[in-house]
C-alpha cells in the first residue's frame, strides 16, 4: 500500500488514476486479508475491479463486503449474448445487481456491433474488446496516447 501511496505522490496523480483488477478466486481464497488491503487501496482513491465475474466461485454475499468499485463481466457471457438466453439473463442479472450496489460494470470481449447493440439494453459503463481496438505494445501506446508531461 505504501508503494501505491508513493506513486500517487511522486507523479502527482489525482484519485482514481490507479486501478487494480482481481479475479474472484483470489478474493475468495483470502477474503479477510483481501478486504483489509482493498479498503486501504480504496481509501487511497484506487479503482478496484473484480475481473471475469461469474466464472469463478461466485458468492453474491461477498459483493456487499468487499470494497470494490467495478465488476467486469467475462467475455464468455458477452460472446453468447445474441445466441444464448442464458448469457443474456446472466448479463441482465449482473448489471442490474451492480447498479443497485452502486458498482460500475465493464463488459469484456466486445468484438462486434451486434454485441454492442445487445449491451445497450443493460446498465454497462464501459466496454473492452477488439471492437474498440486491438492491443498495441506499451511503447507504441505511450507514443500515441500519453502526453509528454505524464511520461516525464
Amino acid at each position: 500500500m505504501n508503494r501505491v501511496r508513493h506513486l500517487y505522490h511522486d507523479y502527482d496523480l489525482p484519485a482514481g488514476q490507479i486501478g487494480f483488477e482481481l479475479t474472484e478466486s483470489v478474493l475468495l481464497d483470502k477474503q479477510q486479508k483481501a478486504v483489509a488491503i482493498l479498503e486501504g487501496l480504496r481509501d487511497l482513491g484506487c479503482r478496484l475491479a473484480i475481473d471475469d465475474f461469474g466464472t469463478g466461485y461466485s458468492s453474491l454475499s461477498y459483493l456487499q463486503e468487499l470494497p470494490v468499485t467495478t465488476i467486469k463481466i467475462d467475455r464468455s457471457f458477452i460472446q453468447g449474448l445474441s445466441v444464448s438466453r442464458g448469457s443474456a439473463a446472466i448479463v441482465a442479472g449482473v448489471t442490474g445487481m451492480a447498479k443497485e450496489l452502486g458498482l460500475r460494470v465493464v463488459a469484456e470481449g466486445v468484438e462486434t456491433q451486434e454485441q454492442l447493440d445487445a449491451l445497450s439494453r443493460y446498465h454497462v459503463n464501459l466496454i473492452q474488446g477488439f471492437f474498440t481496438g486491438r492491443p498495441v505494445p506499451a511503447a507504441i501506446f505511450a507514443e500515441r496516447y500519453l502526453t509528454r508531461s505524464v511520461m516525464a
